[in-house]
């Protein structure tokens, strides 16, 4: 930051008012006299004689501010304060009123606001609104004050004293002196310019809200000569005064009753603070202790001892703090000590403070193309010898990996390969310089920056390096409690050490005299205490201005920099570090017309700039302070500026021709109500992050997109829209639960009824095939068919190769389960001719699987159970289907497509009993399913490993292995059943009965063939019907008596294969028909 740079220019309300009034001229002599417009009112011109003001100015000063006290500039929109308002009024105002004339009358009232206003200014307050006999003032407006509701208690006090000295015309039945009720309540008020009255059409600022109904009604409630106080107010003046508990009272017009107390007095205490000046940095008090061991550690990792610390605290704690003190004594530059910032606006973003880490590192610009940015990073990437696929995982991660070769591991792979490479990195540079890495909120960090943190932490023993990790209460590290972890918890500050710390902020030599109160309301926080102490030094004229609130602090400082003010509004909208460039964009301002105003914020010490080379970045210097800013902004400009960025991040990708990140821009149109928009926005991060095979952000998003198109008016476009999302969440649900979970239903249900509803016949292909797909993996193939009737209906009146195409890949699989294998190479072809790839590839993430995949595991699957060939020239034919649906699998780099294709697909190896070919692929499949959270096909490759370790073990002569394999087998089953699946349930009992029986478990293999074949008939699932019957035939023939039975049985299974054209299961009948006679001699 550059401290050379001209000073921002002074827009405090005194020089708004002045400058308003043509008395501009004046500010430098009343600033030197530490006046300002809070004061200015009670100044007579005794006052003004004795500070050296020419006679011409004071008139023209006091006649200015006769016309009206001071009055912010209108702000149409309004802004949400915190104020205490004042309402009071006369007592007994209408016997007076009849007692008197009515010339006596009105010099009696004005008497009473004149005293009002002189006691209401004189403390601090803003007189509002004159109604009738009453006055209606604000404390804390126009400016914040943290004694807000104390000033406007000692001046309801001071009011009653008042009337006991203000002369009446007459006496009123023995009363010879006036009386005031004084009504006082707290709270969050809409500050707003209202009407226009009196002359030149001036508008009242005017609080809306209840709190003035609330201090008016408490005025009616409290007795003459008294001050009676609502609940909030005195929560805020405490110990201050000494307070009479009136009881609970109902109030017109206020929903829930109300305590009511009186004040009676004040017990001594009280606010008031000197004029002091305060640096833009807060000094560290207290934890000598604390830096004193992590220091010990740093001495210990320059010997190669690494050592990770955990660094906890709740917010406002001073962990931040104390790192930066932790940097500094060790005199570490930027390069030794790198910082690495987790937000809550990333939590859903893989390694987020990694990736803005490395592109710091790299100094990549905003200017610059991906191009240039990778050559940097393979620049690097070659310096630091890290592997071929540690840099491709590195551009991935920069997202500037366009060109490069696909990425040809599984999602844990491509993630264990990012870790090692920006490991790899973090130790190259400890052992070139010993390093001091920081990795602050780590209770905002993203899995994989928690895996990074873990990685690190396992290597790092024996490097120069220290790891410290900052995070609040609640963040469970995994690897707290090993060797070389450390753990400290900061504590709070003692009261002598809140003390100093207020001292070294507003000068040792000039310490408020309410400093205790700034130590008791901090309760040990360095933040809450820098802010207090911060705004009563920042007040000038009033150092007892301390906010009640952090919001309050915030908003104190920028009343005396209005401009800055909005600025920082915009920015908390946007997030807790924004870019510049992009504020800028986001104003539809040049950078250059912005720099000042942030460069006033910075010196305001409400942001903290970010000097790095690559480009200015600017982020709230706490949290807090940007939950303070946004909060201040009312619903409709915070909506306003939530669409002015959501729309900006849009043009400014599009302008540097990068690709937007749609769940940023959802959340923004979501925060300006703009719900159609964001519904459709989130959905594309849903689909986003199930390309990517991020299933649990995608059903975050997608949920989102819920709420968003709930609040839609009722009507097509929201059924739509809603539609759309309920069957996206079906497909996360297929690949999360499995095809047959009950939210699949749900899901899918819900979005076809909404299909039903409107006339969008394009979409309602997705739902169908939803409901179509369930209840087919339910193994309900014939409700299956009758809804892929409707989807022909749909396809046809939809008209599109799109609704064609998933008509005919549904109708393959409809045909092949119900038994029609014929008919399967006709609708693979229409499949293979209607299929645009790669195009059509990006319909994974609507249908779960590639459509083009599904057709050709099906298609050889049938033409192996059709197949009449030579079983010498079977093997080839089929091998060459089986490697063409891996090759397929293998290149479209999505996990659940591959591991469908090793478990489902691989079942071809099944048919020709190759078990180890089998055992080989199931394997792969259920590790690459169970990475992905895929469950329904981590069940089918359990089944699949255990039917071939059977197999091998019988091969093998090794019969008890075997039957513990069959055990495992039926306990597969179960739980595949239990994903909701039914679909292949009855194959998969009969390939459990026919290894039962060379187990020599006819009976038990009787059993669940039966099972098998009522399933199929219950359902419709007919294509291994046939064999289901064979297997069943040939069982019964090991039993005595039940040869006879076994020939009818194979008989049927004979025909219904022929009738279904599976050749393959006709021959095999007839190779069973020939064991049996050859048994039967």
């Amino acid at each position: 930051m550059n401290h050379d740079a001209p000073a921002p220019p002074d827009e405090s309300p005194l020089v708004g008012w002045l400058s308003g009034a043509g008395l501009l001229h004046l500010a430098p002599l009343l600033r030197a006299h530490a006046i300002d417009v809070d004061v200015l009112g009670s100044l007579s011109e005794a006052d003004l004689v004795h500070i050296g003001l020419p006679l011409g100015d004071r008139k023209r000063l006091l006649q200015a501010w006769a016309q009206g006290p001071w009055q912010p500039p209108a702000d149409a929109e309004g802004q949400r304060r915190q104020l205490t308002i004042v309402f009071a009024d006369l007592a007994d105002s209408t016997a007076w009123c009849q007692a008197l004339s009515p010339e006596a009358w009105r010099e009696l009232v004005l008497g009473f606001q004149r005293a009002a206003v002189d006691v209401l200014q004189r403390h601090g307050g803003v007189v509002a609104q004159y109604l009738g006999d009453g006055v209606l003032a604000y404390f804390g407006y126009p400016q914040a004050r943290e004694d807000a509701a104390t000033r406007a208690v000692h001046a309801g006090l001071a009011l009653a004293d008042a009337m006991e000295r203000l002369p009446v015309p007459q006496a009123l039945d023995g009363r010879t002196q006036l009386g005031v009720r004084v009504g006082i309540e707290t709270g969050l008020v809409v500050m707003s310019a209202v009407g226009a009255v009196g002359e030149g059409g001036r508008r009242e600022h005017l609080a809306l809200g209840d709190v003035p109904h609330i201090a008016a009604r408490l005025q009616a409630l409290a007795p003459e000569q008294a001050v009676c106080i609502g609940d909030t107010t005195r929560a805020l003046v405490g110990g201050q005064v000494v307070c009479e508990d009136l009881g609970v009272h109902p109030l017109k017009g206020v929903r829930e009753p109300r305590r009511v107390w009186r004040v009676k007095g004040l017990s001594g205490s009280g606010l008031r603070f000197e004029d002091a000046g305060v640096g833009p940095r807060s000094p560290l008090v207290g934890r000598q202790h604390e830096l004193a061991w992590l220091q010990s550690l740093w001495q210990g990792a320059l010997k190669g001892q690494g050592q990770a610390v955990l660094l906890s605290g709740e917010a406002g704690i001073g962990k931040s703090r104390m790192v930066r003190e932790l940097r500094a004594r060790l005199g570490l530059a930027g390069v030794q000590a790198p910082m690495l910032q987790c937000s809550p606006w990333h939590v859903h973003a893989p390694l987020h403070p990694l990736r803005e880490g490395l592109r710091r590192r790299l100094g990549f610009r905003a200017e610059q193309d991906a191009a240039s940015q990778r050559a940097q990073l393979m620049a690097l990437a070659a310096g630091q010898g890290l592997s071929a696929a540690q840099t491709q995982a590195l551009a991935t991660l920069l997202f500037v990996d366009e060109g490069a070769q696909p990425w040809s591991g599984s999602p844990r792979e491509r993630e264990d390969a990012l870790i090692d490479a920006l490991v790899a990195l973090v130790e190259r540079r400890a052992w070139r310089l010993p390093l001091l890495l920081v990795i602050e909120d780590a209770h905002w960090a993203d899995a994989g920056t928690v895996r990074f943190m873990q990685a690190l932490v396992e290597r790092l023993a024996g490097w120069p390096m220290l790891l410290l990790v900052t995070h609040r209460p609640g963040f469970q590290a995994p690897f707290d409690g090993q060797r070389a972890v450390a753990a400290l918890k900061v504590p709070t500050l003692q009261r002598h050490e809140v003390q100093q710390l207020v001292q070294s902020l507003v000068g040792a030599s000039s310490v408020p005299d309410g400093w205790r109160s700034i130590v008791e309301r901090a309760d040990g926080m360095p933040l809450y205490a820098e802010e207090l102490a911060r705004a009563a030094a920042g007040a000038q004229a009033d150092a007892s201005a301390i906010p009640a609130t952090l919001q309050d602090s915030l908003m104190a400082r920028l009343d005396r920099l209005p401009r800055a003010r909005e600025l920082a509004q915009l920015m908390a909208v946007i997030g807790r570090e924004v870019d510049a460039e992009f504020v800028a964009t986001v104003m539809n301002r040049p950078q250059a017309s912005v720099a000042p105003d942030l460069a006033a914020l910075a010196a305001a010490a409400v942001l903290h700039e970010d000097a790095a080379p690559h480009g200015r970045r600017y982020a709230f210097r706490h949290a807090l302070l940007q939950d303070a800013a946004l909060q201040s902004l009312l619903a409709p400009r915070r909506r306003s500026w939530h669409e002015q960025v959501a729309r900006a991040l849009v043009a400014h990708a599009a302008r540097r021709s990068e690709e937007v990140d749609p769940a940023e821009v959802a959340r923004h149109a979501d925060g300006a109500g703009l719900d159609e928009w964001a519904a459709r926005w989130w959905r594309q991060a849903a689909e986003r992050a199930l390309t990517r095979r991020s299933i649990e952000e995608a059903m975050t998003h997608l949920q989102a997109g819920l709420h968003s198109a709930e609040r839609l008016p009722a009507g097509p476009e929201r059924d739509r829209c809603e539609m759309e999302l309920r069957a996206m969440l079906g497909t996360a649900h297929m690949l999360s639960r499995g095809w047959a979970a009950p939210e699949v239903e749900q899901a899918y249900a819900r979005a076809q009824a909404l299909a039903d509803r409107g006339d969008h016949v394009a979409e309602a292909i997705w739902p169908l095939w939803g409901n179509c797909v369930f209840h087919l993996v339910r193994g309900d193939v014939r409700l299956a068919q009758g809804i892929g009737q409707r989807i022909t209906t749909v396809a046809r009146q939809a008209d599109s190769r799109l609704a064609w195409l998933v008509h005919d890949m549904l109708h393959l699989q409809l045909a092949f389960y119900s038994g029609q294998v014929a008919e399967v190479p006709t609708w693979a072809e229409r499949v293979e001719h209607r299929f645009q790839d790669p195009a059509d590839r990006s319909l994974i993430a609507l249908y779960s699987t590639d459509l083009l995949l599904v057709a050709r595991v099906h298609a050889m699957h049938a033409a192996w159970l059709t197949g009449v060939d030579d079983p010498g020239t079977a093997g080839p034919v089929h091998d060459a289907a089986w490697a063409q649906v891996l090759a397929r699998a293998n290149e479209l780099h999505h996990p659940y497509s591959l591991a469908w294709a090793l478990s489902w697909g691989a079942m071809i190896h099944v048919h020709r009993r190759e078990p180890e070919r089998v055992e080989a692929c199931a394997r792969q499949a259920e590790a690459l399913a169970r990475e992905n959270g895929h469950a329904y096909a981590c069940a089918m490759a359990h089944v699949m490993q255990a039917w071939a370790r059977a197999q091998g073990r019988l091969l093998a002569g090794q019969l008890p292995e075997a039957e513990a394999a069959l055990v495992d087998m039926q306990d597969a089953i179960g739980l595949f059943r239990e994903t909701g699946a039914g679909i292949v349930v009855p194959f998969f009992l009969t390939l459990l009965a026919e290894a039962q029986a060379e187990c020599g478990q006819a009976a038990a293999g009787i059993g669940h063939v039966d099972e098998a074949l009522r399933l199929s008939e219950a359902g419709g699932e007919h294509w291994y019907q046939a064999e289901s019957l064979r297997v069943r035939a040939a069982l019964l023939a090991t039993l005595p008596g039940r040869l006879p039975e076994a020939h009818r049985v194979l008989d049927e299974a004979q025909a219904l294969a022929q009738s279904r054209s599976a050749g393959r299961w006709v021959r095999h009948c007839q190779a069973t028909r020939a064991q049996l006679l050859a048994a039967s001699g």
